[in-house]
Protein backbone atom coordinates (compact mmCIF):
# COMPACT_ATOMS: atom_id res chain seq x y z
CA UNK A 1 0.00 0.00 0.00
CA UNK A 2 2.62 2.61 -0.96
CA UNK A 3 1.82 5.77 -2.36
CA UNK A 4 2.51 6.47 -5.39
CA UNK A 5 1.90 10.61 -6.25
CA UNK A 6 2.92 13.50 -4.37
CA UNK A 7 0.75 14.66 -1.07
CA UNK A 8 -1.77 17.66 -2.25
CA UNK A 9 -4.02 19.61 0.63
CA UNK A 10 -6.38 18.33 -1.29
CA UNK A 11 -5.89 15.04 -0.88
CA UNK A 12 -5.51 15.02 2.20
CA UNK A 13 -8.54 16.65 3.30
CA UNK A 14 -10.23 13.83 1.44
CA UNK A 15 -8.58 11.41 3.37
CA UNK A 16 -9.39 13.05 6.67
CA UNK A 17 -12.82 13.53 5.58
CA UNK A 18 -12.71 9.46 5.32
CA UNK A 19 -10.99 9.15 8.84
CA UNK A 20 -13.42 11.39 10.27
CA UNK A 21 -16.80 9.79 8.45
CA UNK A 22 -19.79 8.12 10.19
CA UNK A 23 -20.64 6.56 7.56
CA UNK A 24 -19.11 6.24 3.78
CA UNK A 25 -19.58 8.30 1.83
CA UNK A 26 -20.66 9.72 -1.76
CA UNK A 27 -18.13 11.79 -3.93
CA UNK A 28 -20.25 14.57 -3.53
CA UNK A 29 -20.56 14.31 0.44
CA UNK A 30 -16.78 14.27 0.20
CA UNK A 31 -16.79 17.30 -1.57
CA UNK A 32 -19.30 18.70 0.69
CA UNK A 33 -17.39 17.72 3.88
CA UNK A 34 -13.68 18.62 2.88
CA UNK A 35 -14.40 21.79 1.21
CA UNK A 36 -14.04 22.95 5.10
CA UNK A 37 -10.35 21.59 4.69
CA UNK A 38 -9.46 22.82 1.45
CA UNK A 39 -11.72 25.58 0.09
CA UNK A 40 -12.50 25.58 -3.47
CA UNK A 41 -12.30 22.03 -3.78
CA UNK A 42 -14.12 20.94 -6.78
CA UNK A 43 -16.23 17.88 -7.96
CA UNK A 44 -13.22 16.46 -10.59
CA UNK A 45 -10.84 17.21 -7.88
CA UNK A 46 -12.34 14.85 -5.86
CA UNK A 47 -13.17 11.81 -8.24
CA UNK A 48 -9.60 11.98 -9.85
CA UNK A 49 -8.06 11.91 -6.04
CA UNK A 50 -10.63 8.99 -5.64
CA UNK A 51 -9.04 7.15 -8.57
CA UNK A 52 -5.57 8.25 -6.78
CA UNK A 53 -6.46 6.67 -3.94
CA UNK A 54 -8.58 3.36 -4.96
CA UNK A 55 -5.34 2.42 -6.66
CA UNK A 56 -2.93 2.62 -4.18
CA UNK A 57 -5.38 0.80 -1.79
CA UNK A 58 -5.77 3.79 0.83
CA UNK A 59 -9.62 3.88 -0.02
CA UNK A 60 -11.77 1.45 -1.11
CA UNK A 61 -15.15 1.58 -2.60
CA UNK A 62 -18.57 -0.09 -1.85
CA UNK A 63 -20.90 -0.63 -4.39
CA UNK A 64 -24.24 -1.38 -3.42
CA UNK A 65 -26.74 -2.79 -6.10
CA UNK A 66 -28.50 0.17 -6.72
CA UNK A 67 -27.03 2.72 -5.19
CA UNK A 68 -24.19 5.04 -5.57
CA UNK A 69 -20.95 4.22 -5.35
CA UNK A 70 -19.29 5.45 -1.70
CA UNK A 71 -15.88 5.14 -0.43
CA UNK A 72 -14.29 4.04 3.04
CA UNK A 73 -11.23 3.75 4.47
CA UNK A 74 -10.49 -0.22 3.93
CA UNK A 75 -11.97 -2.42 6.38
CA UNK A 76 -11.95 -5.87 6.67
CA UNK A 77 -13.16 -8.62 4.33
CA UNK A 78 -16.20 -9.23 6.17
CA UNK A 79 -19.07 -6.85 6.40
CA UNK A 80 -22.71 -5.67 6.77
CA UNK A 81 -24.35 -3.06 5.23
CA UNK A 82 -27.03 -1.29 6.36
CA UNK A 83 -29.16 0.63 3.93
CA UNK A 84 -31.95 2.76 4.73
CA UNK A 85 -34.76 2.35 2.11
CA UNK A 86 -36.42 6.13 2.84
CA UNK A 87 -33.32 7.82 2.69
CA UNK A 88 -31.07 5.82 0.50
CA UNK A 89 -28.12 6.21 3.15
CA UNK A 90 -25.78 3.71 3.08
CA UNK A 91 -24.34 2.57 6.59
CA UNK A 92 -21.75 -0.22 7.77
CA UNK A 93 -23.24 -2.44 10.69
CA UNK A 94 -19.80 -2.30 13.08
CA UNK A 95 -18.77 -5.11 15.14
CA UNK A 96 -21.32 -8.11 13.60
CA UNK A 97 -19.87 -11.24 13.75
CA UNK A 98 -20.01 -12.71 10.32
CA UNK A 99 -20.10 -16.51 9.81
CA UNK A 100 -20.51 -18.72 7.30
CA UNK A 101 -21.06 -22.50 7.88
CA UNK A 102 -18.78 -23.60 4.96
CA UNK A 103 -20.30 -26.87 4.51
CA UNK A 104 -23.56 -25.36 3.13
CA UNK A 105 -21.27 -23.72 0.38
CA UNK A 106 -20.83 -25.74 -3.09
CA UNK A 107 -17.87 -28.52 -2.55
CA UNK A 108 -14.57 -26.97 -4.15
CA UNK A 109 -15.50 -23.26 -3.40
CA UNK A 110 -13.51 -21.10 -1.05
CA UNK A 111 -14.97 -17.83 0.27
CA UNK A 112 -12.45 -14.61 -0.49
CA UNK A 113 -15.05 -11.68 1.06
CA UNK A 114 -18.48 -11.42 2.65
CA UNK A 115 -20.53 -8.46 2.11
CA UNK A 116 -24.53 -9.05 3.51
CA UNK A 117 -27.64 -6.01 2.85
CA UNK A 118 -29.68 -5.49 5.30
CA UNK A 119 -32.37 -2.91 4.11
CA UNK A 120 -34.91 -1.41 6.27
CA UNK A 121 -35.55 2.28 8.00
CA UNK A 122 -33.87 4.35 10.43
CA UNK A 123 -37.12 5.34 12.54
CA UNK A 124 -35.35 8.35 13.65
CA UNK A 125 -33.67 9.97 10.26
CA UNK A 126 -35.81 12.10 7.98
Amino acid sequence: MGKIFRETKQRAAILATLRIAEHPLTPKEIREQAADHAPGLGIATVYRNIRLLLDSQEIEALEVPGHRTCYLLPRSNQRAVVICRKTNRVRLAEGMDIKIDHDSLPEGFQPEEIEIYIYGQFVDED
